[in-house]
């Protein structure tokens, strides 16, 4: 009787922990919430959606707690099929009616959570869109771009938000597109709104600034950058005493408020304290809405960041006492989705931001051909290892700032 009661307490457990485990994602369904009632005198009709992203896998994370436990969020029905149904159902052909017609372009659809027991509930979902309209011999050409985000709207209710009021701007624009800008960037109207409110300077841009690479690399100036110019210019236009820094993950991370307490919604670049650099981490990782220290600074400007790793897997014992008679001395094995540590590069150079792989890494090293030959001489599992790119990354900079 003992026995049949461990081994059905074991099997229980083995379920229980394998339906935790194996869940794939948080699903969304974008018809699930209430009736969005249609567009008001709409003089447009969408030809084409086309979904740009290069992964559709997720729309985005629930991270939990300190350490970031990640699930992912997807849709119900699929990426693509999901944002096409409900795209065109607001935006259908009405052959009774003369419509203009668009195509559609989804460059950027992220929508994340996370959980922190400090700071609660935080929600962002961000949207980028530009609209395309066809010249006479049939070639796209760029009509119109909307870049939104939402901190205010439930999980269930964030993208249709935001699609909807793709729709819409796209509709008001239409109806007067010689009177108005061809971009829209709520991100570009917070920036403006923080710049008034607090009597900020005005952001300097491209062209009117000299690079100060070496200034920046050795002791990069306190404040806040806005562009990738200032950064290089090492003259952040944002004084730094403007915001008030909340550093999480061991001071590896931060992120910024007003004075004021509130959550600054501006796309800013990165910042610094006069000591370390913090870039934004959404240039590169969409599910972290923080801002990233920099551990090493020269021509490659390097970052760990954990990226979702669906092909990875980790191994976890379940009542392994019990488990292993049911297996006969082997081990019950359930496999988990894992976060992957990365090491994030920028090259100063060009502005590209990727991560250090055994696809580029001897490429990097090839004005140290030292360096270089460390690389391709080490084992294959170390060529794959973030931990030996930062170290090789960071002698590469040793050796070549000076240069």
């Amino acid at each position: 009787m003992m026995r049949s009661t461990i081994l059905f307490i074991a099997i229980l457990l083995f379920f229980k922990t394998l339906q935790a485990q194996t869940s794939k994602c948080y699903s969304l369904d974008l018809f699930k919430t209430n009736v969005i009632p249609p567009i008001e005198d709409r003089i447009f009709t969408l030809e084409d959606c086309v979904i740009s992203i290069e992964d559709t896998a997720n729309l985005g994370f629930v991270l939990k707690g300190i350490s970031y436990k990640s699930t992912p969020i997807c849709f119900k029905g699929g990426f693509q099929e999901s944002i096409r149904q409900f795209v065109f159902s607001h935006a259908f052909r009405d052959d009774t009616k003369q419509y203009q017609s668009y195509v559609m372009e989804i460059q950027t659809l992220q929508l994340n959570e996370h959980y922190n027991s400090l700071t609660g509930v935080e929600s962002h979902a961000e949207l980028d869109v530009q609209f395309y309209i066809k010249d006479s011999l049939n070639r796209l050409k760029p009509f119109y771009k909307v870049e939104l985000f939402d901190d205010n709207s439930s999980r269930e209710d964030a993208v249709n938000t935001l699609l909807i009021k793709a729709l819409k701007l796209l509709n008001q624009y239409a109806k007067s597109p010689n009177n108005a800008s061809t971009l829209y960037s709520e991100h570009e109207i917070a920036l403006k709104k923080l710049i008034k409110k607090y009597k900020l300077p005005t952001p300097t841009r491209g062209e009117l600034l000299v690079k100060n690479v070496a200034s920046l690399v050795k002791n990069p100036s306190a404040g806040v950058f806005v562009s990738f110019e200032e950064l290089l210019a090492n003259k952040p236009s944002v004084p730094a005493d403007f915001v008030i820094p909340y550093f999480v993950r061991d001071s590896t991370e931060v992120k910024l408020f007003t004075k004021d307490a509130r959550r600054i919604k501006a796309k800013f670049y990165a910042y610094s304290n006069g000591q370390e650099l913090f870039i934004n981490s959404k240039l590169f990782n969409q599910s972290n809405n923080a801002y990233k220290k920099v551990f090493q600074r020269g021509r490659y400007l390097c970052w760990p960041d954990y990226v979702y790793d669906a092909g990875a897997s980790v191994a976890t014992s379940v009542g392994a006492a019990i488990v292993s008679g049911i297996l006969s001395g082997g081990r019950m094995i359930i496999t988990s989705h894992v976060n992957k540590l990365v090491c994030v590069v920028m090259d100063i150079q060009t502005g590209n931001i990727f991560s250090a792989s055994n696809l580029n890494m001897a490429g990097l090293l090839k004005d140290t051909p030292d360096l270089q030959t460390s690389y391709l001489n080490a084992s294959e599992t170390d060529q794959k290892n973030a931990k030996f790119h930062f170290m090789l990354l960071n002698n590469y900079n040793l050796q070549t700032n000076d240069k």
